[in-house]
């Protein structure tokens, strides 16, 4: 797995990479404290993961990796900052992994794990020809190549359940509100959407 680390703080740099080539099959193929040179190093070095800070002092890490994402959607981001107030905006770029400094080793290794189980499973699923159903009668069932769909959270299902109930029409978030968060205060609503909305993205992909 080639790797590239973005920090604009040298000894952040050097402590990720020495907990990265302590783990079997990684290879650190590049690190950079200048953010504005990285998109063009993601072309050249084609890596598989991407370990990125958040807040640089040339472009926002968030915004740097929608950069990266749409030279190759398949590279893998994982957010390493010190601040906790960006995770909602990270899982919105489909980020595999939000990690908080200092990085244990423990954690590191919990990381690469997650993100060689989303490897595989996408090889997986890219072998197998893409035949899928759902079932609207009854139980909701959502079946893939690879069996039934399961759901992170139940209003992720109840969500896209209602998507495809009404798939010709415009849905308003409160309307969404309404129907699934009744009880819910009306200013959480819409975090409680684009939240289901991420999890439902993140396991359409997976799928």
């Amino acid at each position: 797995m080639k790797v590239i680390i973005v920090d604009d703080e040298q000894p952040a740099i050097d402590f990720l990479k020495m907990q990265l080539e302590q783990i079997n099959e990684v290879e650190v193929v590049g690190e950079y404290s200048d953010a504005l040179i990285v998109a063009t190093e993601v072309e050249r070095l084609n890596p598989d993961l991407v370990f990125l800070d958040i807040e640089l002092p040339e472009i926002n890490g968030i915004e740097l990796a929608r950069h990266i994402l749409e030279i190759d959607e398949t590279i893998g981001i994982v957010f390493v900052t010190s601040y906790d107030n960006y995770a909602l905006e990270a899982f919105q770029v489909n980020a595999m992994d939000y990690l908080m400094k200092p990085v244990t080793p423990k954690e590191m290794e919990a990381c690469i794990r997650k993100v060689r189980r989303f490897r595989q499973e996408d090889q997986v699923i890219q072998e197998i020809e893409a035949t899928y159903s759902i079932n609207c009668f009854g139980n909701f069932i959502v079946e893939s190549p690879i069996g039934k769909v399961k759901w992170p959270t139940r209003k992720a299902e109840e969500l896209f359940a209602y998507f495809c109930l009404n798939s010709t029409e415009i849905l308003h978030v409160s309307v969404l509100g309404e129907i699934l968060w009744q009880e819910a205060d009306v200013k959480k609503v819409k975090s409680k959407v684009h939240t289901e909305m991420y999890r439902i993205r993140k396991t359409i992909k997976k799928y």
